[in-house]
């Protein structure tokens, strides 16, 4: 129960970033058809909110794991630092997905697709 108390105090405190990220996935999601870059910013902005929420709970629960098995404080730091390694590798590649979204935005309509009245 601790585990769950800790974790969910560390994402209340990451809901309106949470909540931005998903209001952009929304956004996103609804205009792929006129922009269809913007798949990207979807798939880039959903690993971005997975990987916090999995994040969190690794960050937490990792330390509690190994010192419940007898690891030392060194042997836990490097579990944290090859965990972070993943972390990162996975939050470049979801910021990737995201410019190559947002910029992808600025190449011309195929034929055959409508402008929006907003860009006439």
């Amino acid at each position: 129960m601790e585990y769950v108390q800790a974790v969910l105090l560390q994402l209340a405190f990451q809901v309106p970033l949470l909540a931005l990220w998903i209001f952009g996935i929304v956004m996103a999601a609804q205009r792929r058809r006129v922009y269809p870059a913007l798949t990207w910013v979807v798939v880039g902005l959903t690993a971005l909110c997975l990987l916090r929420l999995v994040s969190t709970g690794v960050n937490i629960g990792l330390p509690l794991w190994a010192s419940g098995r007898g690891y030392s404080a060194v042997a836990t730091g490097q579990l944290l630092a090859v965990t972070g390694i993943g972390q990162l590798v996975v939050e470049l590649s979801a910021w990737v997905c995201l410019l190559v979204g947002l910029f992808g935005v600025m190449r011309p309509q195929p034929s055959g697709v409508r402008q929006s009245a907003v860009e006439k």
